[in-house]
Formats: C-alpha cells, structure tokens, sequence
C-alpha cells in the first residue's frame, strides 16, 4: 500500500504528484507540487519519495511556508 503524501509545506496543496525523472529504466522518482513546483530529494522508489516528502520540520518551515501560501494567494 503507497503512503499517503502530506499536503505541500509551502502552499499546501493537497495533490502532491510522484514523477519518475529518468528515461532509461534506473527507477528514480521525485514528488512534486503541481502548485508551487516544490521538490522532495531524487530516491530510487516511491516508498522512500514519500517518506522523504512526509518528513518535515515544522519550526523550521513555518516562516517560508507562511511567505509562499502568502504568494501563491496572490497568484490565484
């Protein structure tokens, strides 16, 4: 069972997509805000991708993560 992805931490978008980034058969993927275009780290699955993507520290984020939901408003 695939691990549900955590909305994005900037723009919180709740439709995060896993996209394989290599054409020659090496199984790398990476997750992806539709939105705002926030990237988790390039991992050979999509077991790890989500894992990477769902860890977060919220102290850290909570000031850039407010500027961008705060752009991506204005943006419409």
């Amino acid at each position: 069972m695939e691990e549900k992805l955590k909305p994005c931490p900037f723009c919180g978008y709740e439709k995060i997509d896993i996209e394989k980034i290599d054409n020659i058969g090496t199984g790398l993927f990476m997750a992806i805000c539709p939105r705002c275009s926030a990237k988790s780290g390039i991992l050979e699955n999509h077991k790890r991708v989500a894992e990477a993507w769902n860890r977060r520290s919220e102290s850290k984020q909570c000031a850039l993560a407010e500027m961008c939901r705060l752009y991506a408003e204005q943006e419409g």
